[in-house]
């Protein structure tokens, strides 16, 4: 599976996971269900598209003995034989990508650590007033109420004998008590990760709506809601924005206040559409998935030297067995001294320099940046040849052709294959012979 085609597949399931949030599950108030829906959203996002993969059945023809040969590289310049099928290291593409994820990933990580120094200063100076269930309540230089961590705390100019303060500390207490500043610590740390995915921001800010509908609820459960009304009310113009933009605590006012009265003064709507919305969401998560499997199971490359023995069930009648003794060898390696393992290793690359002096990058693919991998299957028969060549996956643009000819050229060299043996006679054995056409 490409990179592209990955981040695609995941950015489709994260926008899936908030629609699902935004059109059903909260519309049906199911405000625990969504704060794990949330919080898992980000690593089910990133795993579902491999497990899918992991359910694909390996491609195979399924004739005769088959033996998934190396991919071969070709670029759009004349090439010699090279040692080996691909060149290792790390393009400069490559490296230019995770430099710049570095250089975001430490930009952020640096302001995220200001932010936090910056609290803690001004947190220094805060003085512990009371505790309740166990809970520190601390009292500071602060416009609004809000929780860090496991504390929480108060304006300088709250009374403790007032009745707001009792909703206060209920909807504070509601935070520490869930443990919700895990959650903001959670997103954060996707959030730096991930810093070049803007969809995290819009999770982070759905998971923290839904902290805020927890503890407006638990509020109004005890106590009603004209109350809790009227204290929201009296405290929209101390909104503070720099404890917003800290995404690590847990202000009593933020951007999510509209949303909020409006949840607290209407009632839960009709199930039926957002019931729908949901199965509708989970109806596409599962086709995405299937998509996957799908995209994965048509990728035929394969970078390094894997072997695969596969039972033909038409192979009885040539004599093919499950497993050969000894595979074919490519001609020009059978007079040199050595073991079976050498005289194969060296056929190996006596067939890939074969291939590079003969193949060429067709001119239709390279005018119109046509890339990827063709294979191309054929039969090294009883008698060492060629039997039965075709193109079992095409790219467009010629490459499959050109592929094609290429293997059916070694019938004209003036030697052939060594045919594999089993038990002391000849067999057939097909062969994939991966071709990856890059420009790169």
């Amino acid at each position: 599976m490409s990179l592209l085609l990955y981040l695609f597949q995941v950015l489709l399931l994260m926008i899936i996971g908030l629609l699902l949030y935004h059109r059903g599950l909260k519309p049906l108030r199911c405000f625990s269900i969504s704060r794990w829906w949330l919080f898992f959203l980000i690593p089910f996002s990133l795993l579902l598209p491999y497990v899918a993969t992991m359910l694909t059945v390996p491609y195979s023809p399924g004739e005769d003995i088959v033996v998934t040969l190396n991919t071969v590289l070709v670029g759009p310049m004349d090439i010699t034989a090279p040692e080996t099928a691909v060149s290792g290291g790390i393009s400069g593409f490559m490296a230019l990508a995770i430099i710049i994820y570095l250089l975001g990933f430490s930009y952020f990580s640096w302001k995220w650590t200001g932010n936090i120094l910056r609290l803690k200063s001004f947190l220094s100076g805060a003085k512990q007033i009371d505790q309740v269930h166990g809970v520190k309540v601390y009292s500071c230089e602060t416009q609004l109420p809000f929780t860090f961590l496991n504390r929480i705390y108060l304006p300088i100019k709250t009374d403790p004998n007032s009745d707001d303060y009792g909703l206060i500390l209920m909807h504070e207490l509601t935070h520490v008590k869930k443990l919700h500043w895990v959650d903001n610590f959670w997103l954060m740390g996707w959030s730096l990760v991930l810093w070049f995915i803007p969809l995290i921001g819009g999770i982070r800010s759905a998971l923290q709506e839904v902290h805020e509908f927890q503890a407006d609820e638990a509020v109004v459960r005890r106590y009603g809601p004209r109350d809790y009304l009227s204290l929201i009310v009296s405290m929209l113009n101390s909104r503070e924005s720099h404890l917003e933009r800290l995404n690590s605590v847990s202000p009593f006012i933020s951007k999510t206040i509209k949303t909020r009265i409006m949840m607290i003064t209407t009632k839960k709507i009709q199930w039926k559409l957002p019931a729908l919305t949901i199965a509708l969401s989970f109806i596409l998560i599962g086709g995405l998935g299937f998509m996957s499997c799908q995209s994965e199971q048509s990728e035929v490359e394969n970078d390094q030297a894997v072997t695969e023995v596969l039972q033909d069930t038409e192979s009885s009648m040539d004599g093919v067995l499950e497993v050969a003794e000894q595979m074919p060898r490519f001609p020009g390696c059978e007079d040199i001294s050595g073991s079976q393992a050498e005289k194969k290793a060296c056929a190996d690359q006596k067939m890939l320099e074969f291939i590079y002096q003969n193949i060429k990058y067709p001119a239709i693919a390279r005018e119109n940046g046509i890339q990827g991998t063709t294979v191309v299957s054929f039969v090294v028969d009883v008698n060492g040849l060629i039997q039965e060549p075709k193109i079992m996956r095409d790219i467009g643009g010629g490459c499959g052709q050109e592929a094609l000819r290429v293997v059916q050229l070694m019938n004209k060299m003036p030697q052939q294959w060594t045919p594999g043996m089993h038990e002391g006679e000849a067999v057939r054995v097909r062969f994939n012979l991966p071709i990856r056409f890059t420009l790169q």
